[in-house]
């Protein structure tokens, strides 16, 4: 933009916006894990959750009982496989709430072995 003022004077100036995109619309719930290692879904792994570090996910069974529960989840290379203790979860929905910032996911998560 130029502005000439009544002396004839001339002034240059100029602004640059950028627009940064929102991090929750890159965010994707995910609503199935598949852990037989074929190297598809074999994690609960969510899209865009890099971009919210600190945050906590807690996996419940039908029962309301926790099957796993992690602070910062993703941020520390942690990922649910669908064991608990070692051991194999049964194939079922369970339910997770994951929380960062002011918000609050809650969703169904099926897992199926084979």
């Amino acid at each position: 933009m130029t502005i000439t003022d009544i002396n004839g004077c001339e002034y240059v100036d100029s602004v640059l916006v950028r627009l940064l995109e929102d991090p929750l619309s890159s965010f994707v719930a995910v609503s199935i894990i598949t852990p037989n290692n074929d190297g598809d879904n074999d994690f609960l792994e969510f899209i865009g959750l890099e971009a919210f570090p600190k945050n906590t996910l807690r996996i419940y069974n039908r029962w309301g009982n926790v099957v796993f529960e992690s602070f910062n989840y993703q941020a520390e290379g942690e990922l649910f496989d669908g064991t608990r203790n070692g051991e194999r979860l049964p194939p079922d929905t369970y339910y997770y709430v994951l929380t960062f910032e002011d918000k609050i996911f809650k969703s169904a998560l099926t897992i199926m072995w084979d």
